[in-house]
């Protein structure tokens, strides 16, 4: 998971975030925005974003151009004061907004506290189980009103 600004790209899932909602974004256009992430700070040339999104098939340039304008738009971008991708003319594309892998973060430090409190749960389910039963096979064994009851309305009267 990468964040930049208020979005958080899922590239495990192919999805983008804005502020917890979901921006529709086409598959493609997704490759080329992770990839370009991947490489914040760089200038990625159109060359090496063909051969490594499409390296099977030609593509034209002209596609590219029209991805990148898609992935502005979705981004609330303008090119000419560019806020996540800035174009070098003849030379590529740079996307320049801050971004942060979540992924390489450290998992949250459970506290003592937090194990002692489920553990807590955990003991007081056991017990209140235990009981429970208890009281529930004393009863059967004693004949509870429901067994009489069942047994009352078991007997054929003719």
């Amino acid at each position: 998971m990468k964040s930049f600004k208020a979005f958080r790209l899922d590239t495990a899932n192919h999805l983008l975030w804005r502020n917890g909602d979901r921006v529709p974004l086409a598959p493609k256009c997704f490759d080329v925005l992770a990839y370009l992430v991947e490489r914040a700070g760089r200038v990625v040339t159109q060359g090496e974003i063909l051969e490594a999104l499409w390296s099977e098939t030609y593509v034209n340039p002209e596609l590219l151009r029209k991805y990148i304008l898609e992935i502005r738009k979705a981004l609330g971008d303008r090119p000419q004061n560019p806020e996540f991708i800035e174009t070098l003319p003849k030379r590529g594309y740079r996307f320049v907004a801050p971004v942060i892998d979540e992924s390489a973060t450290d998992p949250p430090d459970l506290s003592r506290a937090f194990f002692l409190r489920i553990a807590a749960c955990v003991t007081f389910s056991v017990i209140a189980g235990i009981w429970g039963s208890r009281l529930w096979l004393l009863g059967a064994a004693w004949g509870g009103s429901y067994a009489r009851y069942r047994h009352e309305r078991s007997t054929l009267v003719v």
